[in-house]
């Protein structure tokens, strides 16, 4: 058998480290992102006419339910709440975008209906006692 120089040796040794510190920093990342969807508490928003009309936790629902939101001349939509998500199912509005939307529990896009003057948002419930995010304007 032929014996590998000291370098070659010490190259392999090199990369096969490099190697599992790379898959565990992989494995802090998933296991992060992993934790953070699962405990994040959910609440729903819903605005009519820019008031605040409800607020739902979403995270604390058992089994899914609807019910309706009434509007001006008649104008209604129905939304249905799931565990961790919301969306509208029926609605008098000519267009129907609203429904098409479909169930959301995507923070950053709310579910609107124009024309009934309807919006929900689902936000992150924040805890009392968490430091506020700083940004570039709070600085």
């Amino acid at each position: 058998m032929k014996k590998l120089p000291s370098a070659t040796k010490t190259a392999i040794l090199m990369t096969a480290v490099l190697i599992l510190l790379f898959l565990l920093s992989v494995l802090f990342i998933v296991k992060n992102v992993w934790d953070k969807k699962n405990s994040s508490k959910l609440t729903a928003e819903i605005y009519q006419n820019g008031r605040l009309i409800h607020t739902i936790p979403l995270y604390d629902i058992g089994n899914s339910y609807e019910f309706p939101v009434y509007g001006e001349n008649g104008s209604y939509n129905i939304v249905r709440i799931c565990p961790g998500s919301i969306g509208i199912v029926s609605s008098s509005c000519p267009g129907k975008y609203c429904i098409h939307q479909g169930i959301s529990s995507h923070l950053h896009v709310p579910v609107s209906c124009l024309p009934n003057h309807l919006l929900i948002r689902v936000v992150e419930e924040k805890d009392l006692h968490a430091i506020p995010d700083i940004d570039a304007i709070t600085y």
